[in-house]
C-alpha cells in the first residue's frame, strides 16, 4: 500500500510539473513560507493523531474511564485550543511567525514528554494538566501555520492553499496514526506474550490478550482472581511500555518539526515580486490597481 501511494505522489508531481495548467504549482513550495509551513504541520498533526490514537485507549483501557468520561476529560484541552488559537495571531504581528510557531512546537514537545509519566494510578488531574499543555502549543501551531501558508499565496489562489493545508493534516495524521500505532501495538503483544508465559492461561488466551488492550481487559476479568489480576497487571505494563514509546517517537518528530521552523522558515512574509503567480482576470471588472493613482493629464490649453 505504501508502495502504491508513493508511486502515485510521484505520477501527480510529474505531471502537475509538465502539465501547462497545474492543479498545484509546485513552484509554490519555493517559498519557505509556504513549504517551511506545510512541513511543520505535516509532522505536528503525524505526532498528534498518533498520540490521541494511544491516549483514548489509555483513557478507558487503563483509567477504566467509559467513553463519555474519556471525552468529558479532552474538553479542557479542546476549550484552551478555542481561548489561545485567534490570539495568536496578534503575538504573530509582534515578534513573528518564526518566533510563535517554533515555541509552539517546543511546548508540544515537552507535553508529549511528560505524557510518559502517565501510568495506571495517575489521576484525571494529570492527565487534564499534560493535555492543556499540549494545547496550548498546538494553538501556537496550527493558526500560524494556516496564516503562513495562505499568506505565502496569491488571492487567487486561495482554494490551493486551503486544499494543501487540508491535504498536510490528513497524510500526517494518517503516517503518525500507522507509524505510532505500529510501535504501539508490536511493543504490546511481545510484552504480553512474554509476561504470560507460564500463567496456565492457554495458548488461545494469550493470543487472544495480546491482539489488543481491550481484548486483554477482557480476559483478565473472564479469568478473574489472582491470575487475572496478573494478567491486568502484564496487560496495563504492556500497554504503557509501548504507550510510553510513541509519545517519545511523537516528541522527536514535533522536535524535528521545531528545528525546521527555526532554520528555515522566515519570520514574516518577504515575497519578491518574480515570486508572485501571474493571474488572467476574468474580466476587466476584476482588476484592482495596486499602488498609487496616475497624475492626471495635462490640460493642452493650459
Amino acid at each position: 500500500a505504501f508502495a502504491v501511494g508513493g508511486g502515485l505522489v510521484v505520477a501527480f508531481l510529474l505531471w502537475e510539473r509538465h502539465t501547462p495548467n497545474p492543479m498545484l504549482n509546485l513552484n509554490f513550495f519555493r517559498n519557505p513560507r509556504f513549504s517551511a509551513a506545510s512541513g511543520a504541520i505535516t509532522l505536528t498533526f503525524m505526532a498528534l493523531m498518533g498520540m490521541i490514537f494511544g491516549l483514548t485507549q489509555y483513557l478507558q483501557s487503563v483509567l477504566g474511564f467509559s467513553p463519555l468520561e474519556a471525552g468529558a476529560v479532552l474538553i479542557p484541552m479542546s476549550a484552551v485550543m478555542m481561548v489561545l488559537a485567534p490570539t495568536s495571531a496578534r503575538i504573530v504581528e509582534r515578534v513573528g511567525t518564526k518566533a510563535v510557531l517554533g515555541t509552539g512546537l517546543v511546548i508540544v514537545t515537552l507535553s508529549l514528554l511528560a505524557q510518559t509519566r502517565l501510568d495506571a494510578s495517575s489521576t484525571t488531574f494529570t492527565v487534564i494538566l499534560t493535555t492543556i499543555g499540549l494545547a496550548v502549543g498546538m494553538a501556537n501551531v496550527m493558526a500560524p501555520a494556516t496564516e503562513s501558508i495562505m499568506g505565502s499565496l496569491p488571492r487567487a489562489k486561495a482554494g490551493v492553499g486551503s486544499a494543501v493545508n487540508d491535504t498536510t493534516r490528513q497524510m500526517g495524521g494518517a503516517i503518525g496514526v500507522a507509524l505510532i500505532g505500529s510501535l504501539l501495538a508490536s511493543v504490546y503483544r511481545g510484552d504480553v506474550r512474554s509476561g504470560l508465559a507460564g500463567s496456565g492461561l492457554s495458548g488461545s488466551a494469550v493470543d487472544r490478550a495480546s491482539s489488543t488492550v481491550q481484548s486483554g481487559v477482557a480476559v483478565a476479568g473472564e479469568t478473574g482472581g489472582t491470575t487475572g489480576a496478573r494478567v491486568l497487571g502484564v496487560v496495563h505494563d504492556a500497554f504503557l511500555s509501548g504507550y510510553h514509546l510513541g509519545v517519545v517517537v511523537a516528541a522527536g518528530i514535533t522536535a524535528l518539526a521545531a528545528v525546521g521552523v527555526f532554520l528555515w522558515l522566515p519570520a514574516r512574509a518577504t515575497v519578491p515580486a518574480d515570486a508572485i503567480v501571474p493571474v488572467e482576470p476574468a474580466d476587466d471588472a476584476d482588476v484592482v490597481a495596486v499602488g498609487p493613482a496616475p497624475a492626471p493629464a495635462a490640460d493642452p490649453a493650459a
